[in-house]
């Protein structure tokens, strides 16, 4: 068994894979205490696994239950949106559509296609504003967002209620202080839609995840950050106004449907060769993940952080509920290793799924 990490925290080696069972006991009958899996890796970057195996439990005995949403018939996967999160799907194998010279639809409609058209000579469609490296994120996730949008009269044409939203975070100056905006550019004309103010913040390399939390069809767009010494994760219901004069983009303050913080923990390490703000300075991120961890049909938020003091890897995983910030579901703290990779979820069975990661221990 060959392993090759290739993870946005910024370190393509990884000596540890940890898998976490994340269907955890419930009253039906898809329950499991969680169990870790940790498997030593013998070289870099391409190794294989020592098969001697070593498990660990959340809570040997104790009961633990989700509590996240009702459970459902099928298990989330990416909630029908084209592009909710790095890699698109938890597994985070991104699949790409077939293409080919004969490929795409002609004049009918794409989705009768069994192939797309290669793209032999690609061009740039358009591009937003003049910041210089696009947006923070790591990932750029797109969204289908005309739920969300409140169109005036006679502005239907004007609106692009059938575009695609792509989601970006850009530094900005803000009376001399630098801040991250969170921003929505309509896909047709790359207008402004939306956008608001998170606020003086570490750069926000991880990138935004997109789900409909209270299956309304208005989208809710998720992201985590370090502010102030704290791990940060805001849930933003957008609502968005367009006119005959375009987009309000601004004043949407109200849009935030909830916050979570732990000032124990950070997303971004402070340990890598690039941190220094002369080299860039890029702290090594991990991505969010989005994944159906009981499989009861609604999305759970993992995050592989760190601890603030130790430095060693936390791994948690947090409950979208509609409003009011959320307990942890688990929380695991690692003893050793530090750079966590971006977390990944794998589904072995109709009960049992698993949260995998690697991470860096010892030279």
């Amino acid at each position: 068994m060959c392993v090759w990490c290739e993870c946005s925290s910024g370190f393509g080696n990884a000596y540890l894979i940890l898998m976490t069972a994340a269907s955890l006991r419930r009253t039906s009958r898809r329950g499991i205490i969680s169990v870790f899996v940790i498997a030593m890796m013998l070289s870099v970057p391409l190794v294989s696994i020592d098969r001697s195996i070593e498990k660990y439990s959340l809570k040997d005995g104790i009961d633990i239950k989700m509590n996240t949403q009702e459970e459902l018939d099928s298990t989330w996967i990416d909630g029908g949106q084209p592009w909710p999160q790095s890699g698109r799907t938890a597994t985070r194998i991104a699949d790409v559509p077939n293409h080919s010279p004969d490929g795409g639809a002609g004049y009918g409609d794409p989705t009768n296609s069994s192939s797309l058209m290669s793209v032999v000579k690609p061009a740039i469609n358009w591009e937003f504003g003049s910041y210089s490296i696009g947006t923070d994120s790591l990932a750029t996730p797109i969204a289908e967002m005309s739920g969300s949008i409140e169109i005036g009269p006679g502005a239907e044409e004007r609106c692009g209620g059938r575009s695609l939203f792509t989601i970006l975070v850009q530094s900005e100056d803000v009376a001399g202080s630098e801040h991250s905006m969170l921003r929505l550019i309509e896909g047709e004309d790359a207008e402004l839609a939306w956008q608001v103010d998170l606020g003086v913040t570490e750069k926000v390399k991880a990138s935004p995840v997109v789900v409909d939390i209270d299956e309304d069809g208005s989208p809710e767009i998720v992201v985590a950050y370090d502010a102030g010494g704290s791990l940060h994760v805001d849930v933003w219901s957008p609502r968005m106004f367009c006119s005959v004069t375009g987009w309000t983009h601004s004043g949407h303050s109200e849009d935030l449907l909830w916050t979570w913080s732990d000032e124990s923990l950070m997303i971004s390490s402070e340990e890598g060769p690039y941190t220094s703000g002369i080299l860039g300075g890029h702290k090594p991120t991990t991505q969010p993940l989005l994944a159906d961890l009981d499989l009861d049909g609604d999305a759970e938020l993992v995050i592989a952080a760190l601890d603030e003091i130790s430095e060693e890897p936390v791994v948690l995983a947090l409950p979208l509920q509609t409003s009011g910030s959320p307990n942890t579901l688990w929380q695991v703290s690692l003893s050793k290793g530090s750079h966590p990779s971006d977390p990944a979820f794998a589904q072995v069975d109709d009960d049992t799924g698993y949260v995998l990661l690697y991470y860096h221990r010892g030279k």
